[in-house]
């Protein structure tokens, strides 16, 4: 092959190349665009954020927020600041178990019977709070280190 002919190889291999990537570039833009009319066009989701903090055998009086320590516990009190702090909270039995279950469920220990003669988790035929808020749509987690809970 001539210097010409592989020029001219070179020069339509390029113009091939520049054209595969002006037609990619141009599909990605297209998409993109695309993107951001769909995600600018989503509704604004107006239901409030919620975050439940459940921290056991914590008094408050430990607790910043509630104003008896100073700097303490800045996480709970960035919370506490911007949410809803509530000044009396009354737990429905004295141990963890049941206490809990009542908190997410909304009915008494001797309602649901957790934490009573040998019941250790709650009944299915009970709902939970994160169930609820799951069937609202709400996507839910929940952290906890002790095991039991």
């Amino acid at each position: 092959m001539s210097s010409a002919q592989q020029q001219r190889v070179s020069r339509i291999g390029s113009n091939r190349s520049n054209r595969m990537l002006r037609v990619w570039a141009s599909r990605r833009l297209a998409l993109g665009a695309l993107g951001v009319a769909v995600l600018g066009c989503a509704p604004v989701d107006s239901r409030p954020s919620i975050a439940l903090v459940v921290i056991d055998t914590l008094r408050a009086d430990a607790v910043s927020a509630y104003g008896a320590v100073e700097g303490t516990t800045p996480a709970i009190d960035a919370l506490a600041a911007q949410g809803l702090r509530y000044s009396r909270a009354y737990a429905p039995s004295p141990w963890t178990i049941p206490s809990h279950a009542s908190l997410f469920t909304g009915v008494g220990v001797e309602t649901h019977g957790t934490g009573l003669a040998g019941q250790s988790s709650l009944p299915e035929r009970f709902v939970t709070l994160a169930e609820r808020l799951a069937d609202a749509g709400y996507e839910t987690a929940a952290f906890s280190e002790n095991m039991i809970v």
